[in-house]
C-alpha cells in the first residue's frame, strides 16, 4: 500500500470458510465489531496471532487487549450485528469464482493462495500501464 498509496484501492471482504475452521465466521464477525471501534485490521492481526486461540472468550481477550470498550464489543458479539454483512461478503465471493483464500483481485485477475509481493508487484505495474 506504501509503494502503490493513491493508484490503487484495497477492499477486504470476509469470505469464512466454516467447513474448514468453524470459528471462521464468528471471528469475522468479532473483526467488524471490533471495526466498530476502529480496531478493525488491529484485530484482524490480533486473531492471526492465535494468543487466546479463537471463541467468544478468546475474542473478548482479544479486545481487551486492544484497549476496546469491551462491553460495546460484547454487545455487538451477542447481536451477531454483523452476521449478514459476513454472509453477504461469502455469498459475492461464490460469485465472482473465489473457491479459497486467500484469493485476492487486481482489476479482475485472480491470484490464489499466498503469493510474494513480486507476483503482486509486476501484476498492479502491469495493470497501471494499462497493457
Amino acid at each position: 500500500m506504501q509503494e502503490y498509496e493513491g493508484k490503487i484501492r484495497f477492499v477486504y471482504r470476509d469470505f469464512p470458510l466454516d467447513n474448514i475452521h468453524p470459528n471462521a465466521t464468528p471471528a469475522a464477525m468479532a473483526a467488524h465489531c471490533a471495526g466498530e471501534q476502529d480496531a478493525y485490521y488491529a484485530f484482524h492481526d490480533a486473531l492471526f496471532s492465535y494468543r487466546y486461540g479463537f471463541g467468544r472468550e478468546a475474542y473478548l481477550s482479544y479486545a481487551a487487549e486492544l484497549g476496546l470498550d469491551v462491553t460495546s464489543f460484547q454487545a455487538c458479539l451477542d447481536e451477531n450485528r454483523y452476521a449478514s454483512k459476513v454472509e453477504d461478503d461469502l455469498r459475492y465471493g461464490y460469485s465472482i469464482g473465489v473457491s479459497s483464500t486467500p484469493t485476492f483481485f487486481v482489476n479482475g485477475i485472480a491470484i490464489v493462495g499466498a503469493q510474494p509481493y513480486e507476483v503482486f508487484q509486476q501484476l498492479i505495474e502491469k495493470e497501471l500501464a494499462g497493457q
